[in-house]
């Protein structure tokens, strides 16, 4: 009868073995093996972390762009409509007061009285059916009118329609100008004149110059008026929003700070809503 007996060498060869792999694997050129593996994988996973975070941020940009490109364009919209808005009731109320003071005016009084802007407007003119300066807020030659476009459209229409003319250079003013203008008629319909307000350009470049709507799409009013009590700085950002579409929100105000805000003249109760205001 034959027995197995047991190889006590058995085991030690093969921890021999498992040694022998071990330190064949630490070697100098299987280290540098598996230290370039690892870096070269480490490096990856960086590599499409950073594409996909820039990724990210450059989507994230592009739509803080836009948004930021489709506020500043309603807010640039909305002023040149009230920008009008403004010239055209400015040439209502001039005519309306030019017939009932039977066609005599004094420009310079009615300005004042009216608080036209002058940073706005560069001429109100009165002309009379031949095209003839009557008055004119701009002190200078009585030069006749006629070939202008708008005094022509006025005089071949009867009915009562704003006309936006083309810019021109004034020659009573002798600066660049937008004519907004309206007809004067007799109380029999017959062709009277024609009252022309002038916007000056530049007040819609200096809008477009100030205007800053910041990466939280917040548009900053620059306000002379200081508010003292009389609650200008709630109604000023009402007004603002209100006349640009915003939310009350996203207007930022700025005022008192002559460096920054234009003059808003002095600073008295309610009034300077309307003068802050208009």
């Amino acid at each position: 009868m034959m027995t197995e007996t047991a190889n006590p060498a058995a085991p030690k060869a093969q921890s021999q073995g498992f040694w022998q792999k071990l330190v064949a694997l630490l070697c100098p050129d299987s280290v540098i093996a598996i230290v370039f593996v690892f870096a070269f994988a480490l490096v990856t996973i960086i590599w499409l972390g950073t594409v996909v975070h820039v990724g990210n941020e450059r989507d994230d940009a592009i739509e803080e762009m836009q948004r930021r490109n489709a506020s500043l364009a309603l807010a640039f919209e909305t002023h040149i409509n009230q920008s009008i808005l403004r010239a055209d009731q400015v040439a209502r109320s001039l005519r309306r007061e030019i017939v009932q003071r039977g066609h005599r005016i004094d420009m310079v009084d009615y300005a004042a009285r009216e608080v036209v802007d002058p940073r706005m407007f560069v001429n109100l003119v009165y002309l009379d059916e031949h095209g003839n300066v009557v008055a004119s807020l701009v002190q200078g030659s009585r030069e006749n009118l006629a070939d202008r476009e708008y005094f022509r459209v006025h005089q071949m229409n009867a009915g009562d329609e704003i006309h936006i003319g083309k810019p021109v250079i004034g020659r009573i003013s002798e600066k660049w100008l937008l004519p907004v203008s309206r007809r004067i008629s007799n109380s029999d319909g017959t062709f009277a004149g024609v009252v022309v307000v002038s916007i000056d350009p530049q007040y819609f470049a200096e809008f477009y110059r100030r205007a800053d709507i910041g990466r939280d799409g917040v548009l900053t009013l620059y306000n002379g008026a200081f508010d003292i009590g009389q609650g200008s700085n709630t109604i000023m950002t009402q007004i603002a929003a209100d006349a640009l579409g915003l939310p009350f929100g996203q207007i930022k105000l700025v005022c008192g700070d002559t460096d920054l805000t234009a003059d808003a003249g002095k600073t008295s109760a309610s009034r300077q809503t309307f003068v802050s205001g208009m």
